[in-house]
């Protein structure tokens, strides 16, 4: 087992004899602003992504996108040991950031990625520093092209069963640039805003409007390491100043949105 953090990568072999959840116990839904690779190798755990639920099985992979709410319970007290690379947004390459926005985050029976993932543990011995932080990105993007070049689907549908929800999702995701309110929402969906909101909650485990604006202010991250300045992305998140787009972005991602505009976006492959 190991742990490896360097400039933003957190690349892990975990292992825990007694999982920290139990099956009355879930981890608080929550989310990330990197990405999340997951290999799963022993354990009994229920997996759920935004809308998406299932249980996980030997050599099952994951891909959490930034921003996606997700959450594990755990079925029994089975070990849990599992491979958890974590890259920040500018490392993974766009073309796979496209692909990716049109799978499931869940990559079943990649029974084959274990002698990549286990490669990761025989360069932890071996490098350190530099060469240890671009083996294991270039291995995170191995994964990426693996899973992604995969067939395989979920079989079993634990999927959201509220077509209601569904369709809010779904809507939220298409007009993220534009202004959404509760009130808005609730009028175009047909629901009182109190009901939508208890509605949302129930299944998303998240309040709506803090769904909404993280889902903004990740958005916004992505203009934002792409070169557009902040006062551009505020205009263009459909913000009527500013200061509200400032504060909705320090809430949701901690930092400034200067911060991210004025640091190089870059990938593992180049100078740093």
């Amino acid at each position: 087992m190991f742990k490896f953090e360097l400039r933003g990568m957190d690349i892990s072999h975990k292992y825990d004899e007694i999982p920290v959840a139990t099956a009355d116990k879930e981890f608080d839904r929550h989310y990330h602003n990197f990405y999340e690779i997951f290999y799963f190798i022993s354990g009994t755990a229920m997996y759920t992504v935004e809308n998406e639920k299932q249980p996980l099985h030997p050599h099952d992979g994951l891909i959490i996108r930034p921003g996606e709410f997700h959450n594990v319970q755990f079925l029994d007290k089975t070990p849990y040991e599992r491979y958890v690379l974590k890259l920040p947004v500018g490392y993974m390459l766009p073309y796979l950031e496209k692909r990716l926005q049109a799978r499931s985050a869940f990559f079943p029976r990649q029974h084959g990625a274990i002698e990549m993932f286990s490669r990761l543990d025989k360069a932890y011995e071996t490098y350190t520093g530099d060469d240890l932080y671009y083996y294991a990105g270039c291995v995170a993007i191995e994964a990426v092209i693996s899973f992604c070049n995969s067939n395989e689907t979920p079989t079993t549908d634990y999927n959201l069963d509220n077509a209601k929800i569904l369709s809010i999702l779904e809507y939220i995701n298409d007009n993220i640039r534009k202004p959404l309110t509760l009130t808005q929402l609730a009028e175009i969906f047909q629901y009182s805003p109190d009901y939508l909101n208890r509605s949302f909650y129930r299944y998303m485990k998240t309040p709506l409007m803090k769904y909404i604006r993280t889902k903004r202010a990740f958005e916004a991250h992505k203009l934002l390491i792409s070169g557009c300045c902040p006062t551009q992305v505020a205009e263009m998140m459909g913000f009527s100043d500013y200061s509200s787009f400032y504060r909705a972005y320090v809430s949701a991602m901690g930092k400034t949105p200067s911060k991210d505009y004025t640091k190089k976006s870059s990938t593992f492959f180049t100078d740093y």
